[in-house]
């Protein structure tokens, strides 16, 4: 065994419960040990070896990117309670909970309910208004949570005031460090922002309840 590699590890473990013909395979955090080049390479041969096999499995995960990139259908587990349940591009379009939300690296800040129309909520952030949608429920005066992609947030135009804190660069995009009303948020741009105030706007939004 010390003659494989990591991933080659993995294989052989995996080859090993495979032979067993199981109709439940059971994958308990399989791929945490490898470093990452490998866990992109381990990501894409797990799933295509499930799916070519038709096995019925269960993966624990705690890295969010492997949850989304294998699984069908996901369960969102916080202290012992399935806070959501969903295809991946579902959890992505429809965040609707802080924890998901904060896995999913998504922004997040609270703020009153100012106006409520049918399924869209606009909620006062302090320097500025956001318009989310919701699964309704809301009302008017009542706290709430925007969550928001930073992939959604626009620099140089819109509603909201902030305050850019620092950059840095990803090699695809630059990470912004911005602040609103105290509450830090971090946007992906294109560019690089310098430091200082700037009006921001946020084009996809949805609204949680603070608590669940």
């Amino acid at each position: 065994p010390w003659q494989l590699s990591g991933g080659q590890q993995q294989r052989v473990a995996l080859a090993r419960a495979l032979v067993l013909e199981p109709s439940l395979l059971l994958l308990d955090e399989p791929i945490s040990n490898l470093d990452a080049a490998l866990r992109d390479e381990a990501r894409v041969w797990l799933r295509a070896t499930i799916k070519s096999l038709k096995i019925t499995s269960l993966y624990v995960t705690h890295d969010i990117r492997e949850a989304v990139s294998i699984g069908d259908r996901i369960a969102l587990i916080a202290d012992g309670v399935v806070r959501k349940i969903g295809k991946p591009d579902e959890l992505y379009e429809n965040p609707d909970d802080p924890v998901l939300a904060s896995l999913l690296r998504f922004n997040t800040i609270r703020g009153k309910v100012r106006a409520v129309s049918g399924t869209k909520v606009e909620i006062d952030l302090g320097l500025g208004c956001v318009i989310c949608s919701s699964r309704g429920g809301f009302s008017v005066g009542e706290e709430a949570i925007a969550i928001f992609s930073p992939r959604d947030v626009t620099i140089g135009e819109g509603d909201l005031e902030a305050r850019i804190i620092g950059s840095s660069y990803s090699g695809e995009y630059y990470e912004i460090l911005a602040e609103i009303n105290n509450n830090q948020i971090r946007i992906y741009s294109a560019n690089d922002v310098s430091p200082g105030p700037k009006r921001i706007g946020i084009s996809r939004c949805v609204a949680s309840k603070t608590s669940l």
